[in-house]
């Protein structure tokens, strides 16, 4: 573990990248030992963006991205008002882009939009200013639109909640006998979280990793350039 006090000195040919993931909305310290470093409050907004603050500060050629969960499953202070809090302090620290992660469909991919492009929640407005929306992008691959639907059961086992024959793509239903292409990620396509199916698949095809592919997304943007200094003293 290397100290945002100390870190090595930067170079004018490098690029660094900043992540974190599953911030799950927890904006203070976690009252559990998760949250503390040697018996001392280590969670939440301050201390993340402190963090942040001084890694691009030494290393001003650098990016802030997440790995996603970083809405979802939310302490209540954040649930409370969609998550809306989250966002918005993750768009106080410069986040630039986010893959999904499971939680951000907690409620649903239209909620996920409106998170993502600005509006209020179905059931109103949070009170206060006015929620704008994620400044950064989501990144994701293998997420269904208006094409590809299926019912969702509250009431069935954990690992049986899609109701069997509802699942459509393009509109159709499923072929048992026609071979289907998914894309997912080297976690879940080893059966990871209990998806052990992914490992009945066949004609498996390895795609970039996931840094390679952040690094071509990166690569289509403009050139990143030193910003002026943050800190002046007077």
């Amino acid at each position: 573990m290397v100290s945002t006090n100390d870190v090595p000195a930067s170079h004018p040919d490098e690029v660094h990248l900043f992540g974190f993931n599953d911030l799950h909305g927890n904006l203070q310290p976690s009252a559990e030992s998760t949250g503390k470093i040697a018996g001392y409050d280590a969670g939440g907004a301050a201390y993340l963006a402190t963090h942040l603050a001084r890694l691009k500060a030494a290393y001003p050629a650098s990016a802030v991205v997440a790995a996603g969960d970083n809405i979802g499953a939310s302490p209540v202070f954040s649930a409370l008002f969609h998550d809306e809090p989250t966002i918005t302090f993750l768009n106080n620290v410069g986040v630039a882009a986010s893959s999904v992660g499971n939680h951000e469909f907690d409620d649903g991919i239209t909620e996920l939009a409106r998170v993502r492009q600005v509006g209020c929640a179905a059931d109103g407005c949070s009170p206060g200013v006015p929620f704008t929306g994620a400044k950064f992008q989501y990144l994701a691959a293998n997420v269904m639109d208006a094409q590809g639907t299926y019912t969702y059961s509250q009431t069935t086992p954990v690992d049986s909640k899609v109701i069997p024959d509802s699942l459509r793509i393009a509109g159709q239903a499923l072929d048992p006998v026609a071979r289907y292409r998914i894309t997912t990620n080297n976690f879940l396509a080893s059966g990871g979280d209990g998806f052990t199916v992914f490992n009945e698949g066949t004609d498996i095809t390895v795609g970039p990793i996931d840094l390679d592919a952040f690094k071509a997304f990166l690569r289509d943007k403009p050139a990143l350039h030193a910003p002026s200094s943050r800190v002046e003293q007077r």
